[in-house]
């Protein structure tokens, strides 16, 4: 979600004509709204819903910028989402993604480990960090091409560009995730029923 619009205000109005702002929880988007002010806001076009469920147009974007998102939606729902984002991106447009990694782990740990933190009190949620080699699996499912990755000391900063010949192209992500995961009989069919 677009938060308090912390990247909006200090990156995307310097940069951008116009920001759409995609938050799910109404008490963040009024914040967002003073938070930039009234002439800032003018030049934003503040949205609710969920990202999971967000269906924008095909070529309506030249840039997206998405930040510490996929780590509260399942790997089909992030697929799904991102395969969105990437439709609805300009021929030239980029999508930024910055997501955790888990970086307290050992080195030789961190290229394979997902680490979860379970929901504690009334507004708990899961935080899946997942490991560089998954999130490739996701933007390849989702038809996405790495332009540039950067590691930060506890992020990794992706800029994401449609495949070639991906426009207006969906992609079956739970079938693309089943493969990669390679699982095999009744575990694989309810995932899939779950998926569907």
């Amino acid at each position: 979600g677009a938060g308090v619009g912390r990247v909006t205000k200090g990156c995307l109005l310097r940069r951008c004509k116009q920001v759409h702002l995609l938050e799910a929880c109404e008490a963040w988007s009024r914040q967002s709204r003073r938070y930039l002010g009234r002439k800032r806001s003018e030049r934003c076009t503040f949205l609710l819903g969920r990202l999971e469920d967000f269906t924008p147009a095909a070529g309506t974007y030249d840039l997206i910028w998405a930040q510490w998102v996929l780590q509260y939606l399942t790997d089909a729902d992030a697929a799904r989402a991102l395969g969105a984002l990437g439709r609805s991106l300009s021929p030239t447009g980029l999508l930024v993604l910055k997501e955790n990694y888990p970086y307290w782990l050992p080195p030789v740990e961190r290229s394979a480990a997902f680490a979860v933190d379970v929901p504690e009190g009334e507004h708990g949620r899961y935080d899946v960090t997942r490991p560089d080699a998954h999130h490739r699996l996701l933007f390849h499912a989702a038809r996405l091409r790495v332009v540039q990755a950067e590691r930060g000391s506890e992020t990794v900063t992706w800029v994401l560009g449609a495949e070639a010949g991906a426009a207006g192209e969906t992609v079956d992500a739970a079938a693309v995730l089943l493969g990669a995961l390679d699982l095999r009989g009744e575990r694989a069919a309810h995932l899939e029923a779950r998926w569907a």
